[in-house]
């Protein structure tokens, strides 16, 4: 969703500023499918991004949920939304998955950040560390 705001934004306005644009991403979540969401790529300049912004969403929630279904079709019966891009597919993702149980994480921006650390954590703890070869 970043990048492809952000290559709407730089060919709409020269010298825009990337971490402007994923900094005002955080205020587009939440925000319902055909309302006005803007972002500010330049102080002072404001570009409508509703249509680009709704369209990705709307594509990248359902390859997701064709990926979920297709892999696991009997073996799911809850989805747990987590990593920043949940505040913003969540709603996306209700009707493609459902009769599936979406939840949000608690701080969904850190939650796979805290869940490695947590591991990490346990595996310190235990001695039994990940072999990195396991994760190929």
């Amino acid at each position: 969703v970043s990048r492809a705001l952000q290559a709407y934004i730089r060919r709409a306005v020269r010298g825009a500023d990337a971490s402007r644009i994923d900094r005002a991403m955080q205020k587009l979540a939440g925000i319902p499918r055909g309302e006005l969401k803007e972002i500010e790529p330049l102080p002072g300049v404001l570009v409508d991004v509703t249509e680009v912004y709704d369209e990705t969403i709307d594509d990248l929630a359902l390859r997701l949920a064709q990926e979920v279904l297709t892999r696991f079709p009997e073996a799911v019966s809850r989805v747990l939304l987590a990593g920043g891009g949940a505040y913003h597919l969540g709603e996306a993702l209700r009707a493609p998955l459902a009769p599936l149980e979406l939840v949000l994480a608690p701080n969904a921006e850190l939650a796979n950040v805290l869940g490695a650390f947590t591991m990490l954590n346990i595996q310190a703890i235990s001695g039994n560390f990940l072999d990195q070869g396991d994760l190929v």
